[in-house]
């Protein structure tokens, strides 16, 4: 039980709980990754022709990569 009484599953869920897989680094104009406990790895795209956010799977080549990239960053700050 969570908070006053709540199922977990009621009081948070992860901020992606749908993934698109036919995602090209062309259409995406920013990403946001977020790592939350109890959720896998979290990759929110801004697309470039609309306000639209989507949540794209992790397992994506092209997300791989950048991924790598942005972790080694992050441990050289």
């Amino acid at each position: 039980m969570a908070q006053r009484g709540k199922p977990i599953s009621l009081t948070y869920r992860c901020p992606c709980r749908y993934f698109e897989s036919h995602v090209s680094k062309s259409q995406i104009k920013h990403l946001k990754i977020l790592t939350v406990p109890g959720c896998p790895l979290q990759v929110i795209a801004r697309l470039k022709n609309s306000s639209k956010q989507i949540c794209i799977d992790s397992k994506l080549k092209w997300i791989q990569e950048y991924l790598e990239k942005y972790f080694q960053k992050r441990v050289k700050l």
